[in-house]
């Protein structure tokens, strides 16, 4: 079976075949020396980007790793730019971790891809899904991401919290399991300002917007937080009643 096949195999969410889970010792037993290697001994940035590229099969070159670093697979992940791990991030990634450029990732966060069967005389079963971070993702210390999660793109999630449930971008989740906190304003690139209106002078300003427009569900759930009835969010932003009543679900879980 190839590196390629074996890493199909687990990100499909499927019982991992007994096959492939032999043949995905022997990595294992590599990412034990490669990782061994990175938290025993002063390195420099460049050998540490080396030793991930090594890890993984990918070259990095501009990643900021604080070791400790640990992995039991290491040839599933793959890295944007920029990206920072602090010490203590564990990456459990055979059925998948993918992060994108500019995330920062706080001490002894978890990254879990697998699941083992909850029937007890089938426990020993390995299930896979990837987990997907998006740009400029910020993962705050000690926050556990279960597989199958998707992250995106400039969304926070707050020191502690498990994650069970896709995070949308641009919004601030925390808690045992991870819900809706805040959402995100928008800010200026260049001068890191938060730019003017809050989510319901935007309504105001662009009148109702696109029920399948990310923006406008991201104002409905500024809207849900403050306590506004679905009908009336329905009307301001055009988002259609059935996904507010989820957004409302997601929230009060």
């Amino acid at each position: 079976m190839t590196e390629k096949e074996l890493n199909e195999v687990y990100s499909t969410g499927n019982i991992v075949p007994a096959e492939a889970a032999r043949a995905s010792h022997a990595q294992s037993i590599n990412a034990q020396r490669i990782t061994m290697e990175m938290n025993t001994k002063f390195h420099t940035p460049e050998e540490l980007n080396a030793l991930f590229s090594e890890l993984t099969g990918k070259t990095v070159t501009d990643i900021s790793i604080f070791p400790p670093f640990y992995t039991d697979y290491g040839r599933n992940i793959t890295v944007g730019h920029r990206v920072f791990l602090n010490s203590g991030v564990c990456m459990q990634d055979q059925g998948g971790i993918t992060i994108g450029d500019g995330t920062l990732i706080g001490h002894h966060v978890v990254l879990a891809t697998l699941n083992h069967n909850p029937d007890p005389a089938r426990r020993h079963e390995l299930y896979g899904s990837p987990i997907t971070i998006g740009k400029n993702v910020w993962i705050g210390s000690n926050a556990t991401i279960l597989s199958g999660v998707t992250i995106g793109d400039g969304a926070i999630v707050a020191a502690g919290a498990v994650v069970t449930k896709d995070v949308e971008a641009r919004t601030v989740v925390g808690g045992v399991p991870a819900k809706l906190l805040k959402i995100l304003r928008e800010y200026d690139q260049e001068e890191g300002n938060a730019s003017g209106a809050s989510a319901a002078e935007q309504i105001g300003q662009t009148g109702p917007a696109g029920g399948d427009d990310i923006v406008a569900k991201q104002i409905a759930c500024e809207m849900l937080l403050r306590g506004m009835q679905d009908d009336y969010i329905h009307a301001a932003t055009g988002v259609p009643l059935a996904v507010i009543r989820e957004l409302r679900s997601q929230i009060s879980d």
